[in-house]
Order: structure tokens, then sequence, then C-alpha cells
């Protein structure tokens, strides 16, 4: 049995066949958090020869940073940085650090790493300046988060060329999804998507294109298969009388919508093996148009 390869995506929409496709996931990281110092990641799964992009900025405690000598300790874990030795304020109104440490990874080879910096900062109302050390743990693995996923019993398979094909089927087939986690990567829900003519959801129909129904393992969904069409939608306005008061009323339009496809969109949340943190990926699946 063939697995599922998360890093590439299909492009490729063939008619009478049932693709999917994955969202390249090039990195699964942990929740920022802020330690007193700075807000960073503390753990990030990596995926082997994918960029990925964080950042180091100020925390809420502090009032200046600067963060200095950042290392990768392996010639593997490749580190590009920007704003290293730069003081990082926060802004006027105390929205966001002015210039946070940018951190892209590179991993050659699988493996456990760290990357080390330090840090010098100022509390408030302190003209003295502070030292801390801080490690970031990066897990690089290029294995499959997801063994089996399937639609009414026909499980979708990973090939070559990045686009995933196994059954055919009339697009108001409905049938359970039914998906197969990786070892140690554990399923928590599942989220769809699709329908662009509709507002609401309903399992036993089609999914929304403005919401996303959680829906658990094994339930029973139908795909999405209209691209184009006439779509009614209410929405709040205000209404003037003449002495300049306003009134919040419903209002009701009706607008035209198409799209190149039809699609169902499938998010899976996961927690992940490595850095135990809520992850995220999406799977699109196309069928043939009415």
């Amino acid at each position: 049995m063939k697995k599922f390869n998360l890093k590439k995506m299909a492009s490729l929409v063939m008619v009478l066949s049932l693709l999917v496709t994955f969202v390249p996931l090039t990195a699964e990281a942990a929740t920022v958090k802020d330690n007193g110092v700075c807000q960073y990641e503390k753990k990030i799964h990596l995926i082997k020869d994918e960029r990925y992009t964080t950042k180091i900025d100020i925390s809420k405690k502090v009032n200046t940073i600067i963060v200095t000598s950042v290392k990768s300790d392996s010639k593997n874990l490749k580190v590009r940085t920007e704003n290293v030795g730069k003081k990082n304020k926060w802004d006027s109104r105390g929205n966001y650090g002015t210039k946070p440490t940018k951190l892209t990874m590179l991993a050659t080879k699988n493996g456990n790493y760290k990357i080390s910096f330090k840090t010098k900062y100022k509390l408030y109302n302190s003209s003295n300046w502070n030292y801390k050390d801080f490690t970031i743990n990066v897990y690089v693995t290029n294995e499959d988060v997801i063994k089996k996923l399937s639609i009414a019993g026909n499980e979708l398979e990973d090939v070559n060329n990045g686009i995933y094909e196994n059954y055919y089927f009339s697009p108001s087939t409905k049938g359970k999804i039914h998906i197969d986690m990786g070892k140690g990567y554990e399923l928590t829900n599942i989220k769809v998507r699709g329908d662009y003519s509709k507002r609401a959801y309903n399992v036993s129909h089609h999914s929304s294109g403005g919401k996303k129904a959680t829906v658990k393992n094994n339930a029973v969904i139908t795909l999405n298969n209209k691209c184009s069409g006439t779509r009614t939608y209410t929405y709040q306005d205000y209404v003037y009388s003449t002495d300049g008061k306003s009134t919040k009323v419903d209002k009701t339009a009706t607008e035209i919508f198409e799209y190149p496809v039809a699609e169902t969109e499938i998010q899976i949340n996961y927690k992940d093996k490595y850095t135990k943190a809520k992850e995220s990926l999406t799977v699109y699946v196309y069928v043939e148009t009415e």
C-alpha cells in the first residue's frame, strides 16, 4: 500500500476522476509562548529539505531586547537570520515588536537538532541590562502524518507525480470519511467546507463556502459538485432616519458565483508526535461538476 507524501501539492484537475491535493507541509510549529523575556517556538517539527521561517519576538514584560549568537548545533540544519543584534522594542501602541529576529531553517538530514541564541534585555522602569540564553528543539523528519485517507470505502493513494487518485464516482455520491494517522499522531477532529452555493452546512448534503463543519472520523459526508450558479445570502446594514438616527436591519442579496473547479476542503486537525502541539493540514477534493 502506498503512503501519502505530504510535501507535494497537485495542481492538475482531471475530469471524471476524484483528485486530492495536499497543501505543502513545510513545518509543524508549536504554539508561540511568552516566557517573560521573549516569545518564540520552543519546539518545531521540520520537514526535511523544506524551508521554514519563525521569529523570536519581545516579551510583554520587556521594554527592549537584543538577540545575539544564533547557532545551529549541526551542519545538517542551516539557519539564516535577520535582525540579529538589533534592538527590538514595542511599537508606540504596544501591539508588536518593531524588529523581531527572524530565523529561516533548512534541514538536509533527518534527526533531532538544537538552535541556541542569547538575549540581552531591559525590563520596564530599569536601565540595567539582563542576559539569558535559550534553545529551540528542532525535530526533522520526512515521515507520513496520514497513513490512509478514504471516502466511501475508497482509499486515496499517493502517486509519484503528486496527484492523489484512486477511485471514480458520481458527484452526488456520499459516504464515510475515514482517516488513519501515522504512528504517534493523534487525530482530534475533521472540518469540512466546499459548497459555495450555500451558507450553512448539512452533513447529509454539502459543506459551506463560508463555514467549516466539524465532523468525526467515519462521519458520512457528500462532496461538493457545484462550481457556478447563484446564491442568496443575508447581511446586516444600517437604515438612517430623517433625524440622523441609524437602525440595524437584515437584508437579503443574490450574487453569481463561479470558481474554476468544484472542490471540498477538508481540514485535518491533529496533535503532533514531536511537539505535542495542535496542528492541521488541508486536503482539497475535486469531483466532476454538474
